[in-house]
């Protein structure tokens, strides 16, 4: 799990700047597999990373899907309209909360700990 939050949390920085058809398809597979692979472990994640996996599929749907459509669709449209889904691109990208990734690593970490008994001590 922590795997896929790292690999996405960079993935995703990177795709912003990126916008390549072949990116996108990469992003788009490995975070159907993240989603994928949080539902069929779900009865062992904890309920407050469910929560947070939950709430980073939903805030940045809207942002792939954006970023999709500009990919798609650049080529043929004028510079006018071209200019437009660029500015609304790069509005939906700025959505993208990276702080939600770390905290979601975070908390894999530190129930990582919990399960393994390996709470460090201050």
């Amino acid at each position: 799990m922590l795997q896929y939050v790292t690999d996405i949390k960079f993935k995703v920085s990177q795709f912003k700047y990126s916008q390549s058809k072949d990116f996108e398809g990469e992003l788009i597979l490995l975070f159907n597999d993240f989603i994928n692979y949080s539902l069929i472990n779900r009865p062992f994640l904890d309920d407050s990373i469910l929560t947070k996996i939950k709430l980073i599929r939903e805030s940045n749907q809207a942002a792939f899907e954006k970023i999709s459509y500009y990919i798609n669709v650049k080529e043929h449209v004028g510079s006018k309209k071209r200019a437009e889904l660029l500015a609304d691109l790069l509005t939906s990208t700025n959505l993208i909360n990276y702080k939600e990734y770390i905290t979601l690593e975070d908390d894999i970490v530190l129930q990582m700990r919990k399960d393994l008994n390996v709470i460090k001590q201050i």
